[in-house]
């Protein structure tokens, strides 16, 4: 075998195996083709030609075993929470009892999950109708059990009526975030408020919130806690351009404040945001690529270094330790992950063509979409 052809081998991208940059260094992990058959000193040739990038490996992501689907994870505690085709949940201590009362809630599928200490705060979709338009569900409850909550149909759905994208608790509030008509222009960022058992949407009107007639809002993900934070971008319509945005405020009920994340794309949107120890992590993409930045409790913006990376709609984040992060990005193609902080990325690619969800417990964990349905991966 040549030198060249070897070391073609030995950098081509090596699916679910973690790298410190990509590079598989550590020989025993390659897999060369049958019947070759490389001497000690070649290999050694072929490991000096290799960039010295410092690469080493840190782990494997493995395929979790599951009765159904998964659609949607949180942390829950020390562990996680799964939420699975049924709609069915799991946290740590074993399943979670879903109790349904309408036909739409028999058939949801996990769209988000939050937790806050016991409390559990669910968000679930179905198609239905004369146009197989989105049916909501919501789901509260409590790590023992949760219960789906019927509402009158205009609350989420009819004239007017935007996507939902997640459901968070904000302190022990639950609250649900999405869209809706815009008496201006478009569709305005909407935060709907848990009354007793009625869901309540708040007059964005006014507010940065609200879409005007020279720039257009959409929220894409949300973070609850002691702040909430609503991850997004606007439109803006004269020059063309998209701005990646984060809304915030510290009562849901109260006042809203947001902040414009750097970049210098003509098309830049924020779609995915977690809390880390000392602030948030939000990521999106800057055009094709991804982008990624953090936020501190007194709102203030870092960009955040990655390595440059694919991404389309599909973009997923999760906090971890010691100021780790798990970012996975997706370009419709393949599925990249990238695990650590700025300056010590571990990147691999997982099975898939999109990212469905992310989270960080005691490892981090990925949902995964492929043709033949979704997957949850986690890091050993």
């Amino acid at each position: 075998m040549a030198l060249s052809d070897l070391r073609a081998i030995l950098t081509r991208p090596l699916v679910g195996r973690v790298f410190n940059c990509g590079l598989p260094l550590q020989l025993v992990s390659v897999g060369l083709p049958s019947g070759v058959h490389v001497s000690r000193r070649t290999l050694l040739l072929a490991g000096a030609a290799l960039p010295l990038a410092g690469c080493s490996t840190s782990g494997q992501w493995q395929a979790v075993t599951l009765d159904a689907a998964p659609t949607a994870l949180a942390p829950l505690g020390t562990g996680l929470l799964i939420g699975t085709a049924g709609p069915a949940l799991a946290g740590p201590a074993g399943a979670i009892a879903v109790t349904t009362s309408t036909p739409y809630g028999n058939e949801a599928n996990w769209v988000s999950l939050a937790s806050h200490g016991e409390r559990i705060v669910g968000l679930g979709t179905t198609h239905g109708g004369a146009h197989a338009n989105n049916r909501w569900t919501t789901f509260t409850g409590t790590t023992t059990a949760v219960t789906d909550l019927d509402q009158p149909f205009d609350v989420f759905h009819g004239w007017g009526a935007g996507q939902l994208v997640a459901a968070v608790l904000s302190g022990d509030q639950p609250v649900i975030v999405g869209s809706w008509q815009s008496p201006i222009a478009g569709n305005d960022v909407a935060v709907w408020l848990l009354d007793g058992s009625r869901w309540t949407r708040r007059d964005s009107a006014g507010t940065p919130l609200a879409s005007t007639t020279t720039s257009l809002v959409q929220a894409a993900a949300a973070e609850g806690g002691t702040r909430l934070m609503v991850a997004g971008q606007a439109i803006e319509l004269s020059p063309l351009r998209t701005r990646a945005m984060v809304w915030t405020t510290l009562d849901p009920r109260g006042d809203w404040a947001y902040v414009e994340l750097p970049s210098t794309a003509t098309t830049t949107s924020a779609q995915a945001i977690a809390t880390m120890a000392d602030g948030w992590l939000v990521a999106g993409r800057a055009d094709d690529q991804l982008i990624a930045w953090t936020i501190t409790a007194d709102l203030n913006i870092t960009p955040v270094e990655v390595p440059q990376t694919p991404a389309g709609d599909s973009v997923q984040v999760a906090g971890g330790p010691d100021r780790r992060a798990l970012i996975v990005a997706a370009d419709g193609a393949r599925v990249r992950a990238l695990v650590g902080h700025t300056g010590s990325w571990q990147s691999s690619t997982l099975p898939g063509t999109s990212v469905v969800a992310a989270a960080w417990s005691d490892a981090p964990a990925v949902i995964t979409r492929a043709e033949q349905g979704t997957t949850l991966y986690r890091l050993r």
